[in-house]
């Protein structure tokens, strides 16, 4: 019976212009769980469009892969090239 007293006071009180006593009491009591579970979902929602954007990545680099030998294009690894004699390693310095 005492609580239903204090609930039904809680929804009387007015405190200034953020309304209802209840009202804050249950927002205070609720909103540390809403930030929790939206801290979650944006970390979910990160990895899920991370994870699907290095498989796009990978799908790409795969198709560049095929298409390199077909264009005929020398590619050399920055290292090769230097040893290779290519010339463009004493130029950086």
């Amino acid at each position: 019976m005492l609580v239903a007293q204090v609930l039904l006071l809680a929804m009387q009180i007015k405190r200034d212009e953020k309304g209802r006593l209840l009202r804050m009491w249950t927002v205070g009591a609720i909103s540390p769980f809403e930030r929790v579970g939206s801290w979650c979902a944006q970390k979910v929602r990160g990895t899920w469009n991370g994870y699907f954007a290095l498989r796009g990545a990978a799908k790409e680099n795969e198709e560049l892969r095929r298409e390199l030998p077909s264009s005929g294009a020398h590619a050399c690894r920055p290292r090769d090239c230097g040893e290779r004699g290519h010339g463009e390693s004493h130029h950086l310095y």
